[in-house]
């Protein structure tokens, strides 16, 4: 990290537990509606999690006439399972302050949810100093604003991320990337990108404590 100046994060299962999050609240809801059976294992959650809009993922499970009182509980179920943060805000505020970096977050996460999930999770720090939501990634158009907005190079920039997207995002604006596998994709799907094992980690947690960054 010593020779960037600015650090930006994707947001979902790289920052905040999205995808977890997600699966406890239609375990909830399934639970709620006594449709338990249908609840769906991790593992076939993962094939249609951020693949297809949420409502349609579970028709796979569900009826179509059930889909609204679950999606009622559903919206009740974020009350009782609030997003929970993947690194603590002491220790990312440590690490921006130690190694002199500005922060900024490019996600796809529409503009109405973004602020929400940011501050649910951070309180009212203003830690990103940049934020581009709807980013359609893997368009660089997020990172390509953010370069402008700092007005920085493209080597002064690390954009870290949980996903194949994030990556080929990164790629896209010719910045370097770190991956980490709190999301859905492991490391041998990174390494089989084309992602040195160097440029891998378990979370953002393990970056900000690595001394040799």
């Amino acid at each position: 990290m010593r020779e960037k100046k600015i650090i930006l994060f994707d947001l979902d299962d790289t920052l905040i537990y999205t995808f977890q999050n997600s699966y406890l609240k239609i375990t909830y809801a399934l639970q709620q509606m006594n449709r338990s059976r249908y609840t769906p294992t991790i593992n076939e959650f993962i094939q249609v999690y951020g693949i297809i809009p949420f409502p349609d993922c579970m028709l796979q499970w569900i009826k179509k006439e059930d889909l609204f009182d679950f999606l009622q509980h559903y919206e009740k179920s974020k009350e009782k399972l609030p997003y929970q943060s993947i690194c603590s805000l002491d220790l990312l505020k440590n690490f921006l302050s130690d190694h002199d970096l500005r922060c900024g977050l490019i996600t796809n996460t529409p503009e109405d949810r973004i602020f929400q999930k940011v501050e649910q999770v951070f309180s009212r720090e203003i830690l990103f100093e940049f934020i581009f939501s709807n980013a359609n990634k893997p368009d660089p158009i997020g990172i390509l604003r953010a370069k402008q907005y700092f007005a920085v190079n493209g080597s002064e920039i690390v954009y870290i991320g949980d996903s194949l997207i994030d990556y080929a995002t990164s790629l896209a604006a010719n910045v370097d990337f770190i991956a980490v596998t709190t999301g859905t994709t492991k490391m041998e799907q990174f390494c089989d990108a084309g992602l040195i094992t160097p440029r891998i980690y378990k979370s953002v947690t393990e970056i900000l404590t690595c001394t040799y960054l």
